[in-house]
């Protein structure tokens, strides 16, 4: 089957797998969290602000230590689980079981849904991995088909995400960015450097209380979040969560470029035969 591929060839394939692999992690948690038992509903006791900085001032530790109550097997039981969320006395909660975590349990925080769902993955590593296979047996005609195919899914992946944001129920809510948090991974050695993230940590009101939250999204140096900074935060009212992105026209024309772009190869691969 490999037979006559060359290195370039394989490591295609590899990508390709790799891809593939991605989806499919993606797809198993998204089947987890949905698996009769995975999921509980809590309701918050209390909840513990942690801050820690370095000597150079940078935040390097900021989340809440909240305590949480549930049902399971039919009695009560408690967990303590890390949160980059503030959430108050009182708040209903959903639980995601991790077993292979220290934690066991995690707050189940939906957010933004990413562009590009574990089928369109999937899909698109399986045929990422076929190229070289498929050029060796059938000719460069068929490569075409598989690029326009890409094209296609890519294409309306995007404009499916965009229309499935922009039809969501949300209500805008003002932030304010109040703090960088400073995320190092590893430790610095002679011939390495860690790998630093920074993450705003955002102030907004909710239904009459102030509350903080570290963003989910990162850049790689701390001047590109200031201080003072104003966002729009998005409140899903239908799944009870907050979304830090409301609909990018970005994605939407991107999306129609790749359809147009597909409509071209199309046009291409049937003109040459």
């Amino acid at each position: 089957m490999f037979e006559g591929l060359t290195l370039e060839n394989i490591f295609v394939v590899v990508i390709g797998v790799v891809i593939f692999v991605m989806g499919t992690t993606a797809l198993r948690n998204q089947l987890r969290i949905k698996r009769a038992g995975n999921v509980r509903e809590g309701v918050i006791l209390r909840s513990k602000h942690i801050q820690k900085k370095d000597k150079d001032g940078y935040l390097i530790q900021n989340y809440y230590e909240v305590r949480v109550e549930f049902s399971e097997g039919g009695h009560k039981s408690q967990c303590t689980i890390r949160s980059v969320i503030e959430h108050q006395e009182g708040e209903k909660v959903l639980l995601v079981s991790e077993p292979l975590s220290k934690e066991k349990w995690k707050i189940h925080d939906v957010g933004n849904a990413p562009v590009f769902g574990p089928w369109v993955v999937i899909l698109a590593g399986i045929i990422i991995a076929s190229i070289p296979v498929v050029q060796l047996r059938y000719g460069q005609t068929a490569i075409s088909v598989m690029l326009v195919a890409i094209m296609v899914l890519v294409g309306a992946a995007m404009v499916w995400r965009y229309v499935s944001d922009k039809r969501r129920d949300t209500t805008p809510i003002k932030a304010t960015i109040v703090d960088v948090l400073k995320y190092q991974r590893g430790q610095k050695k002679k011939f390495s450097q860690p790998s630093i993230a920074y993450y705003p940590i955002l102030k907004y009101e909710w239904k009459g209380q102030e509350r903080t939250m570290r963003s989910h999204y990162n850049a790689s140096t701390a001047s590109a979040y200031k201080v003072g900074t104003e966002k729009t935060l998005y409140w899903d009212n239908a799944r009870k969560c907050i979304l830090e992105r409301g609909p990018r026209i970005g994605i939407l024309i991107g999306g129609i470029a790749f359809l147009a772009f597909s409509l071209l190869g199309i046009i291409s691969t049937i003109v040459s035969l």
